[in-house]
């Protein structure tokens, strides 16, 4: 009896995070509509989202997922250096460039929508126990790409930061 509750529990939160996700993808969708999302960035935050979707019953790894498509730290500095070296160096500082505005306006719109989906989702439903694991997948996405803006992109490049 205890296997069928906790089984029944496993495909409620499965459908709230389904639920979590769908909600997500709209207003991502929402976000590039109203122009404040570029093409490639919703793209990317759309399969991020539909990653989830693949797995419904394992926790949401959103941020893992769209991490993944942008450049490591490594390269970065790599690219940062290469990017100081006469005549070539135009070329690396471009590509560092679109590179940084994309990252940028992923994650800033990766965090502005799950903001959004969990008010929303918590206006809709009343049950804070079922709730709460979906909104904690949710914040730990988020202070994960939080963490990596702040550390990564803002460290690396404070003078695009302040220009954006």
């Amino acid at each position: 009896m205890y296997e069928q509750g906790k089984t029944n529990l496993e495909e409620l939160i499965a459908e709230l995070r389904h639920k979590y996700l769908t909600i997500l993808k709209q207003n991502y969708w929402e976000f590039f509509e109203e122009g404040q999302c570029t093409p490639e960035s919703v793209i990317l935050l759309v399969e991020s989202a539909d990653k989830c979707m693949d797995d419904e019953s394992l926790p949401m790894k959103d941020w893992d997922y769209l991490k993944s498509y942008l450049l490591s730290d490594q390269f970065l500095q790599v690219l940062s250096g290469i990017s100081q070296i006469p005549i070539i160096g135009g070329i690396f500082r471009s590509y560092l460039f679109s590179n940084f505005l994309l990252s940028y306006d992923a994650i800033v719109n990766f965090i502005e929508a799950h903001e959004t989906t969990d008010k929303m989702l918590q206006a809709v439903i009343e049950s804070k126990e079922f709730v709460s694991k979906i909104l904690t997948e949710s914040a730990q996405n988020v202070d994960e790409s939080d963490t990596y803006m702040n550390s990564s992109l803002h460290e690396l490049f404070p003078e695009i930061s302040k220009a954006i």
